[in-house]
């Protein structure tokens, strides 16, 4: 990494207006932990390529773990709108989006996910949440079941149908998800 850090320093010496070196020096900081530096970099990127969707991916997931929504739901609907077809982009924008607490534009981007990627229980999980949070409590039980179908050992699944199952009075079936939830996840005991 150190090396990757002062060969594309080099190189930046030599052309400093080259995007893709700012975005390999920005990775590079990232890889040994350096995030005000790969921001810095990444950033750079940006503002020499605004079409770099690869920086602002990556600038995305930085902002995401900082916990800067609107920054990172900036960066992901440029990264949407520039490749419409990136699967994970449109995750990463439905996971901003229902951390943000917006959960339509959630169910939006985890519903185009879907319709290419149907097999993807985790993105069924998020849905799931998301229309929970939505006030669609059948539909989210519809997905959580989705996502167990799927893979039945997604634990998260069956603690999510268990409490949508109990919201609804189905007091037995809730157990039995609760049941299968502490099964799989010995490790949380609080489902």
């Amino acid at each position: 990494t150190a090396s990757a850090i002062r060969n594309f320093s080099e190189a930046l010496k030599l052309k400093p207006d080259w995007s893709l070196a700012h975005y390999g020096l920005g990775a590079a900081y990232c890889d040994q932990g350096d995030q005000e530096h790969c921001r810095i970099e990444l950033s750079k990127a940006i503002q020499l390529d605004p079409g770099n969707a690869q920086a602002r991916s990556y600038l995305a997931s930085l902002l995401l773990k900082a916990n800067q929504l609107p920054e990172a739901i900036e960066q992901l609907e440029t990264v949407c709108r520039l490749r419409p077809d990136d699967a994970r982009a449109h995750v990463q924008l439905g996971l901003a989006y229902l951390q943000s607490g917006n959960p339509p534009k959630a169910i939006e981007q985890f519903q185009r996910h879907l319709a290419t990627h149907p097999k993807d229980a985790e993105t069924h999980y998020h849905l799931g949440v998301a229309l929970g949070q939505n006030g669609d409590l059948n539909s989210a039980l519809a997905e959580f079941r989705r996502t167990i179908k799927i893979d039945p050992s997604f634990g998260p699944a069956h603690q999510a149908a268990g409490t949508a199952l109990r919201r609804q009075g189905d007091d037995p079936a809730a157990l039995h998800e609760f049941q299968e939830a502490v099964r799989l996840m010995p490790q949380d005991r609080k489902s």
